[in-house]
């Protein structure tokens, strides 16, 4: 399923955003990440929603690539590489290819206003 949003997104990437494929899998009634963890442990699904950002850190995480993960950050072994635990989603070039995009649409937050605010660009 992470796979398949990986490649809509990369196939176009102007109309299909995380915000989108969250929506698209909560349609579908794809079990969010919370919920599929509740159901590995034999417990019912709360029928959580998936959430934008969720995906978003999905995507965004190089446990994708098959690497154990401590603190967000990928664990270096004894012999200086990084550890991995099984085989990734997708290579390295398509992890860099999913953050490029991903991350280039974050548009800065502005405040839209006809009014002249004194401290707005200070603030940000």
């Amino acid at each position: 399923m992470i796979r398949e949003v990986a490649r809509r997104i990369l196939a176009d990437p102007e109309n299909v955003t995380p915000s989108s494929e969250a929506a698209r899998l909560n349609r579908a009634g794809e079990p969010s990440p919370a919920d599929h963890l509740a159901m590995m442990y034999g417990k019912p699904a709360g029928g959580r929603p998936w959430s934008p950002q969720s995906l978003k850190n999905i995507l965004l995480s190089e446990a994708t690539l098959g690497y154990l993960m401590h603190q967000h950050k990928p664990v270096l072994g004894k012999d200086g590489n990084f550890v991995r635990l099984c085989e990734g989603l997708w290579d390295r070039a398509t992890h860099e290819a999913l953050k490029k995009v991903i991350l280039a649409r974050r548009a800065p937050w502005t405040r839209r206003s006809n009014r002249e605010y004194l401290l707005t660009e200070i603030a940000l």
